[in-house]
């Protein structure tokens, strides 16, 4: 069955106020004005009016229960490609949300968290398969937002550090009584690799997928390992002492083997299950969006 998906208006509010606007702009300086205000302002003014119906249902239902259930945190889920740009498009997702939404706790996480470290995936021969299906915890993923909906209110997640390639182990994310979590990954659409009759998905809100050509993606991806090895740190440290043709014929033989295969397997054929789906041009640049209706 194949979906519908309608055309977003660029304005959805006659006149969102000029100065958060601009605020979001100076916090966010890879978003132009323009963008935050026809595109992500209105993309989430509509995830507000999502989340505030359902909250209106729980409210309306809730005369029908002996002991009504509080509504859980509402999550957003935001997938994509590697090099698409999840991690700045959610911290500025989540940010606007805040400011339509000033009273709410608004919580902003990756799934890379729930990635096996990089001690198990070497046992498991699994390093040239990290970011696959297979490279996850999905126990501890799915566990996470099965507690969520549950009604648990405080949650203490590992730390994925680009830098070190690794999961952190003297590190944690802390999460305490969330309204709202933004959270981004690849395989937030995929099925769950350990059991397939449940999907992260089933326990999300509103999901969002943007959407971009593959040469581009594949220029920004070579390009955030130029910039990388040449700031030296870290798991790219080694890199540093290559030259830019080399470092970059590392990066595609990655991209070629690694991420190329990822999306076209598993992360691209989940696009149809998103209720959003963000298009983007070569600059990363909003060119429409579209919802499922």
């Amino acid at each position: 069955m194949k979906c519908r998906y309608s055309i977003l208006k660029k304005s959805v509010d006659n006149n969102p106020d000029d100065e958060i606007i601009s605020d979001l702009a100076s916090r966010h300086p890879k978003f132009c004005t323009d963008e935050i205000r026809n595109f992500y302002y209105p993309a989430v003014k509509l995830i507000s009016k999502r989340r505030e119906s359902l909250l209106q249902r729980y409210q309306s239902e809730s005369e029908f229960f002996d002991s009504a259930p509080a509504m859980p945190p509402y999550v957003v889920s935001l997938c994509g490609s590697v090099a698409s740009g999840k991690s700045t498009a959610t911290a500025l997702l989540a940010d606007i949300f805040r400011s339509i939404n000033p009273n709410l706790a608004v919580f902003q996480i990756s799934t890379d968290c729930f990635l096996l470290p990089t001690a198990e995936l070497t046992k498991r021969n699994l390093m040239g398969q990290k970011g696959f299906p297979v490279s996850y915890d999905w126990d501890a993923q799915i566990g996470f937002l099965k507690k969520l909906r549950s009604g648990e209110k405080e949650f203490q997640l590992p730390i994925y550090s680009h830098e070190s390639y690794d999961i952190l182990t003297d590190r944690f994310n802390e999460i305490k009584n969330p309204d709202v979590i933004f959270m981004e990954g690849l395989n937030l659409l995929q099925p769950n690799h350990a059991n397939d009759r449940i999907i992260s998905s089933d326990l999300t809100d509103f999901s969002i997928f943007l959407h971009m050509n593959t040469s581009d993606l594949k220029r920004f991806f070579l390009e955030r390992v130029l910039t990388l090895s040449h700031d030296g740190k870290g798991y790219y440290r080694s890199l540093n002492i290559l030259d830019d043709d080399e470092i970059t014929a590392k990066a595609t033989e990655v991209w070629n083997s690694i991420n190329l295969p990822n999306l076209t397997e598993h992360i691209e054929p989940t696009m149809c299950r998103s209720d959003m789906i963000i298009e983007l041009d070569s600059l990363h640049k909003p060119k429409e969006i579209r919802v499922r209706t």
